[in-house]
């Protein structure tokens, strides 16, 4: 059965994989720190969100970076559930176009969604990301 991060005694009680789950959110996707990926990713990580032949490390690191040049982004996660060698979190993400884009809208857009992180190793070896749509037809 799922289990979702503990509190006991007003204390988030948080596995090690969860932690580490934690920490890719805050350090790679909110802070930037492309420089620090190596901590966080298996030799043989995969990005099973991203197109073919750009789903190793190397690829991931080169969306980030032109995510980062072209997009604001900021993700709340907003629950955390680990099942074995598993993490699935729930996420908000507000984004919004750099200002270095011309033309670009200024308005912040916010979706909402999983990633779903595979690890192995003390490491994210796979890394998926669904997000929720809103059609109205």
């Amino acid at each position: 059965m799922p289990k979702q991060c503990e509190s006991h005694n007003n204390y988030i009680v948080m596995t090690k994989p969860e932690k580490l789950a934690i920490g890719f959110i805050e350090d790679i996707w909110n802070n930037g720190r492309i420089e620090t990926l190596h901590l966080y990713l298996h030799p043989e990580f995969t990005d099973h969100s991203l197109p073919a032949g750009a789903q190793n490390s190397h690829g991931f690191r080169s969306y980030l970076t032109v995510l980062g040049q072209n997009v604001s982004h900021f993700t709340e996660i907003e629950n955390v559930i680990s099942e074995q060698d598993f993490i699935i979190m729930k996420i908000k993400v507000t984004l919004k176009a750099s200002q270095n884009q011309p033309g670009a809208q200024q308005e912040r857009e916010v979706m909402r969604g999983y990633r779903i992180l595979a690890i192995s190793d003390q490491q994210i070896i796979g890394h998926w990301e669904f997000f929720e749509t809103d059609f109205n037809i």
